[in-house]
């Protein structure tokens, strides 16, 4: 559940809405948790949104992206982070990815106290994780849109739903023009 932390209210009830309520009582708590924090995120991305606009975001030019492809546990992570080094190409970091309504306003507001959080490794791969870490889009897409399979993680009784995003075989032309335009979007925005 924790990879939906960054979402703003309105994602949050229309994904609770969307999942009949359902939530399982171990995880209460942790509904409870994403339901403040989204009420504080809808706050933050009103300034978000002040803080785009006067960027002028949508007037950015991107290079075409890069994908990587692959199943998880398979070194997606590792190559995602071997990129990383290569300065020629611009990566979210898990801020961006975990918060994709709000980091603007929260690198404004507490870049610094960004940069005192020490870096953990994560226990399954030993690879570097923290705020300032590079993040994966999925995680963003997954809350700007709720149409991915990292939304699955979070209802499991709906993941074969969610799981469809990963090919968009079964999706219709309208939904994968959306999830072009909040990529793109997404993309132009961390520049």
């Amino acid at each position: 559940m924790d990879s939906l932390l960054g979402i703003i209210f309105s994602q949050w009830f229309r994904l609770l809405k969307e999942n009949k309520f359902n939530i399982s009582i171990d995880k209460f708590i942790f509904s409870l948790v994403i339901t403040i924090n989204s009420v504080k995120n809808s706050i933050y991305s009103r300034y978000d949104n002040k803080i785009a606009k006067q960027n002028n975001i949508e007037d950015i030019e991107l290079k075409s992206p890069i994908f990587i492809l692959g199943h998880w546990r398979s070194g997606t992570t590792f190559l995602h982070n071997l990129i990383s080094k290569d300065k020629q190409f611009n990566l979210p970091r898990i801020y961006q990815v975990i918060n994709p309504f709000s980091f603007l306003f929260i690198h404004k507001k507490f870049i610094k106290k960004l940069e005192d959080l020490k870096d953990r490794k994560r226990p399954m791969d030993n690879v570097k994780s923290g705020p300032l870490a590079y993040g994966e889009e999925e995680f963003a897409i997954a809350a700007l849109l709720l149409k991915s399979p990292v939304v699955g993680w979070v209802f499991p009784k709906r993941y074969y739903h969610y799981e469809n995003y990963l090919d968009f075989k079964n999706i219709d032309t309208t939904e994968i023009n959306e999830w072009k335009t909040t990529y793109i979007n997404f993309l132009k925005k961390y520049q």
